[in-house]
C-alpha cells in the first residue's frame, strides 16, 4: 500500500469482490486469465416479492450467522482457490476481449468465410491454403470496418502461424508453373471446428 506521496507498506489483502451487470461485456478477460469467474444468473425471479423475501426473513432471524458457520465449516478436499473455475461465461469473456486478430478469426468462423476487404470470399477458402497478402488484407479490412486497431505484419504473421501451423508455399498443383516465384508463401486454414480449436488455444480457453 502507498500512501499519496507517502510511506509505503505491506498488508495482508483480505479483498473480496463480487460485481452485477447487465452489460453483455462484463470484464476484460485477457488470455489465460486467472482472475474472474463469470456466471449468468438467471433472471427468472426478477423482481419476484415471494421468492425474495423470506430470503430477507431469513436473513434477519439468524441466516446470516448460519451462512458464515457453513462457510467456515465446509469441507473443500484438495481444491485450491487458485483453481479458478473456468465457466462457459468466462471464455465467453475471453472471447469478447480479446485483441483484433481473434475478433477477426472468429468472426470468419462464424461466417464460414474468410471475411473483410478481399471480395472473394467463400466457404471453399476454409480446408485450403490462402496465400499471406490474402488473408493480410481481409483481416485489415474487417479491422477498417469494425474500427479496430490492426496490429503490424509480423505479430499478425505469429497469431496466424498459432492458428494454421507454419508458413509454406502453396502447392505445385495449385498452379500453373512450378517455379519457387510462382508460389506464393501463406497457410493452410482449417475448417472451421479445427480453426475453432487452434483460436480457442492460443485465447487460453483450453
Amino acid at each position: 500500500m502507498e500512501r499519496k506521496n507517502g510511506a509505503v507498506w505491506q498488508a495482508d489483502n483480505h479483498l473480496h469482490v463480487v460485481m452485477t451487470t447487465n452489460h453483455d461485456h462484463a470484464v476484460a478477460a485477457g488470455v489465460g486469465d486467472r482472475r474472474y469467474v463469470v456466471y449468468h444468473v438467471s433472471d427468472e425471479h426478477a423482481n419476484d416479492k415471494s421468492w425474495f423475501d423470506p430470503l430477507y426473513r431469513d436473513l434477519e432471524n439468524g441466516g446470516a450467522n448460519e451462512f458464515l458457520w457453513l462457510l467456515q465449516n465446509l469441507r473443500l478436499g484438495d481444491w485450491h482457490p487458485r483453481q479458478i473455475i473456468k465457466t462457459e461465461e468466462a471464455k465467453e469473456q475471453q472471447r469478447m476481449s480479446a485483441d483484433s486478430v481473434s475478433e477477426w478469426a472468429q468472426a470468419c468462423i462464424d461466417a464460414e468465410a474468410i471475411i473483410g476487404r478481399w471480395p472473394h470470399c467463400t466457404v471453399g477458402d476454409f480446408g485450403e491454403h490462402v496465400s499471406s497478402n490474402r488473408l493480410r488484407d481481409a483481416y485489415a479490412g474487417f479491422c477498417q470496418q469494425n474500427g479496430l486497431r490492426p496490429v503490424g505484419g509480423q505479430n499478425f504473421g505469429k497469431a496466424c502461424t498459432q492458428m494454421f501451423g507454419p508458413r509454406a508455399r502453396s502447392s505445385p498443383s495449385n498452379i500453373a508453373s512450378n517455379t519457387p516465384a510462382k508460389r506464393p508463401w501463406g497457410y493452410n486454414v482449417p475448417d472451421g471446428a479445427a480453426w475453432q480449436g487452434t483460436l480457442d488455444a492460443r485465447l487460453g480457453l483450453k
